[in-house]
């Protein structure tokens, strides 16, 4: 068929370049030898038009290895997760242990395209793709913490590893779960709710009054709340003083941490807030550890019940401030959400003073650092804390000073002469 067919499509066309009187029939082309050139034609279609057409349409599948070395460490990584708890996937299969960055060597990915999912119920599951390419690394935004570590131990040792982090946000919860911890919080901090006695004489707060600050004409009684602030458009004034990246920078707003709005919880690593760690009780293992931000009133009342003021701000600002706390929280299926305050943090009042405190400037010229060094926070009755500050000199032939503070019904008094002498206008206050 393949002879006969040729044959015609051939005599038709010298049909039309000859007398139609001549017919002569040339000899037939081998079968053999057209047989070859389909196959030289079939395989030049195949290396030079086809992938041409085809990569660009490749599926979602693991690409192929592409072609060129990899840059040393370019396919090392580290996994971790601030949540305990926590399972990764790899293309689909389970990671039964993931390596510790600071002994153990890394996982090695093979060139092409892979898929990492991050699994941590109650969070909504989490993926992000990485692409393996020489001189091109590309990892998905899921992956919202990249950075680099160097291999402790291996045949990698000393090579520098990709570092990949899954941070928790209340906004990685379904609507009911993140509505039940703010709950839970909002109850937590509730039961801080406390009150005292002021005596006649002692200033307190009071927006209708000249300057802000009034004057106790009888004892009255002073009542402290806390309440949770989850307003992402808030307009009070975010006072946290040691809320800096571990670069030493200070972030764009005193409530945000790394890209992350407090309002609706901060998550709190290392990375991001090393010098807290010190002071605070660290990350216990096992809870989620945030940042809150809270805001604290204050209410007036006579003896008898009669209301003289009521939601107070603090330190006389007309909108108020707020603060960050510092809380552990933890999931569990059969209890739902548990949380506490972190030990550094109690009294919530000495956590509050002290961010209020440090927004103090030196009101005059003295010889000492700005920058005082915290000594004591002692809860002073049930709503105030009295603050020791140990002031440097410029000089080291001067004397340090230990300067008394009193934050109490939000407002901040000098307890001796040298808080006094540093603060002339602020309200004195006697201890005795």
């Amino acid at each position: 068929m393949l002879d006969e067919e040729s044959t015609f499509q051939f005599s038709a066309h010298e049909e039309d370049a000859r007398p139609a009187r001549v017919r002569r029939r040339l000899p037939l082309v081998p079968t053999s030898l057209i047989i070859v050139g389909l196959v030289a034609l079939l395989w030049l279609v195949s290396i030079v038009i086809v992938p041409r057409f085809i990569l660009p349409f490749s599926s979602g599948q693991p690409n192929p290895i592409p072609q060129g070395t990899l840059s040393p460490g370019e396919n090392l990584f580290y996994l971790r997760s601030s949540l305990p708890g926590s399972r990764f996937l790899l293309d689909g299969q389970p990671l039964s242990k993931l390596p510790d960055p600071a002994h153990d060597p890394p996982l090695v990915l093979s060139p092409g395209t892979h898929v990492l999912i991050w699994q941590a119920p109650p969070f909504l599951s989490q993926s992000c793709r990485l692409t393996i390419v020489p001189g091109q690394l590309s990892i998905g935004e899921a992956c919202d913490t990249h950075t680099l570590v160097t291999v402790p131990t291996g045949s990698y040792r000393g090579l520098q590893a990709n570092l990949l982090a899954f941070t928790p946000s209340s906004q990685l919860l379904p609507p009911e779960q993140r509505k039940a911890l703010f709950a839970v919080i909002a109850h937590l901090l509730a039961g801080f709710q406390a009150s005292d006695l002021l005596r006649p004489g002692e200033p307190f707060i009071s927006v209708s009054a000249p300057n802000q600050i009034a004057i106790a004409q009888e004892p009255l009684r002073v009542t402290l709340r806390l309440q949770l602030d989850t307003d992402l458009q808030s307009r009070f004034i975010c006072l946290a003083p040691l809320f800096v990246l571990a670069s030493g920078e200070q972030p764009a707003s005193s409530c945000d941490l790394g890209g992350q709005n407090c309002h609706t919880l901060c998550t709190l690593i290392p990375e991001l807030a090393s010098p807290l760690i010190p002071q605070l009780s660290g990350f216990p293992a096992g809870t989620w550890n945030v940042l809150a931000t809270v805001r604290t009133s204050w209410d007036y009342s006579t003896l008898s019940g009669q209301i003289v003021a009521r939601q107070q701000p603090d330190r006389a600002a007309l909108e108020g401030d707020e603060y960050t706390l510092y809380l552990h929280v933890l999931w569990q299926q059969e209890q739902g959400w548990q949380v506490t305050l972190d030990s550094f943090e109690t009294p919530p009042i000495c956590a509050v003073a002290r961010a209020a405190v440090a927004q103090l400037s030196f009101e005059t010229r003295p010889p000492y650092i700005e920058s005082g060094q915290l000594l004591h926070a002692l809860p002073f009755e049930h709503t105030s804390c009295l603050l020791n500050y140990r002031f440097l000199p410029v000089t080291p032939s001067s004397s340090p000073l230990d300067v008394l503070l009193l934050y109490r019904s939000g407002l901040i008094q000098a307890a001796n002469q040298a808080a006094h002498q540093l603060w002339p206008t602020l309200p004195q206050f006697s201890i005795s």
